[in-house]
């Protein structure tokens, strides 16, 4: 997780942090994240290289639009994926603070 706090303030030095609505501050969480923990291991890559295959015996442009397409759908899975996970996470810590002590004792 440290490398994605070092980028999160070395972003927030450069640039005002005003976001206006919380998808933003999520897309700027997601980028940063993906830049400092890559989510492409050799899996995903050989299996783009798999889908590459397959469209060599289409037409260039139909081959480009299909593989823009399939990116395109990988990479929102993936956001939204990154999304719900960040969800979870806030939910589970607002639980844990509000219902047991900051130690982890029993609050209630």
């Amino acid at each position: 997780m440290g490398d994605f706090i070092k980028l999160l303030r070395a972003y927030t030095e450069k640039h005002s942090m005003a976001p206006t609505d919380m998808q933003d501050i999520m897309d700027l969480y997601y980028v940063l994240y993906t830049d400092a923990y890559p989510i492409e291991d050799t899996e995903i890559r050989s299996g783009y290289e798999a889908l590459e295959e397959m469209l060599k015996a289409l037409p260039l442009a139909d081959n480009n639009a299909v593989f823009h397409l399939v990116a395109d759908l990988c990479e929102r899975h993936s956001r939204r994926g990154f999304e719900a996970g960040v969800s979870v996470g806030c939910q589970a810590t607002h639980y844990l603070y509000r219902f047991c002590g900051k130690d982890g004792s029993d609050g209630l």
